[in-house]
C-alpha cells in the first residue's frame, strides 16, 4: 500500500500566534527607537536652551560691567579735578582708596562738602553692583608706594571665578586697550579684571 507524503505546502504554514509575536516585537523596537530618537531631541534642546540662557547672561554682565565702570570713571575723575592740593603723586591727584579698599567707600578729599562720598547716593551716583558671580569692585591707588611692582596705579578690580564670567571679561576687553584694561585667569580658575584710569608714566620707579 503506498504512503502518502505530507503536502509541502502544509508543512510551511505558520503558527498565527509566532506571527502576532513577531508583529508584536517589530511594533515595540519602532516605539523604543521613537523614544530614543525623542530622548536625543530632548537634550540637544536643552542643550541648546542652556546655550541661549548663558549667552543671555554674558550679555548683560557684559552690559553691566561697562555701564560701572563708565559711571566710576566719571566719578574719579571728577573729584580729581577737584583736588586742589599739591604734590606730582596721583595720592594726591586722585582720590586715595579707603580703609577697606572697596570702590563703594571712595571719598573725595576736596570740594565744597569734603570730605564726600563717592558713591553714597548724594551726587547722584550710588555703589556700582557687579554681575552675579563677580566680587566687589575694589578701587586701588598705588602711585604713592615706590616700591609697588605693578605698574597700574589707579585702577578698579573685581573678580571671578565663572567660566560664563571669564567670556564677558575676555568680550570687553576688546573695548579697551591693552594699557588700559588686564584681564588675567590664575591656575585655580580665578579671573582678574583691572580697568585703569591712571597709570605711572613709563620709566618711572
Amino acid at each position: 500500500m503506498t504512503r502518502l507524503m505530507p503536502s509541502p505546502l502544509r508543512s510551511r504554514r505558520r503558527h498565527p500566534g509566532g506571527q502576532r509575536l513577531r508583529a508584536r516585537g517589530f511594533i515595540m523596537g519602532y516605539i523604543l527607537f521613537a523614544l530614543v530618537v525623542l530622548g536625543v531631541v530632548v537634550a540637544a534642546l536643552s542643550r541648546l536652551q542652556d546655550q541661549q540662557s548663558d549667552a543671555k547672561w554674558v550679555d548683560g554682565a557684559l552690559s553691566r560691567l561697562k555701564d560701572n565702570l563708565q559711571n566710576s570713571r566719571v566719578q574719579i575723575l571728577t573729584c580729581a579735578a577737584l583736588i586742589t592740593t599739591g604734590g606730582t603723586s596721583a595720592e594726591t591727584q586722585y582720590p586715595p582708596q579707603s580703609d577697606d579698599g572697596l570702590l563703594g567707600s571712595v571719598t573725595c578729599p576736596q570740594g565744597t562738602l569734603a570730605p564726600m562720598q563717592l558713591f553714597d547716593g548724594s551726587s547722584g551716583v550710588f555703589t556700582p553692583t557687579p554681575p552675579s558671580g563677580f566680587s566687589p569692585y575694589t578701587y586701588v591707588n598705588t602711585f604713592a608706594t615706590a616700591e609697588e611692582a605693578d605698574p597700574a596705579d589707579v585702577y578698579i578690580e573685581t573678580t571671578s571665578a565663572s567660566p560664563m564670567a571669564f567670556s564677558a571679561l575676555s568680550r570687553l576687553q576688546k573695548s579697551y586697550s591693552a594699557e588700559e584694561m588686564v584681564v588675567t585667569t590664575d591656575s585655580s580658575g580665578v579671573t582678574t579684571m583691572q580697568y585703569y584710569i591712571a597709570k605711572r608714566a613709563a620709566g618711572s620707579p
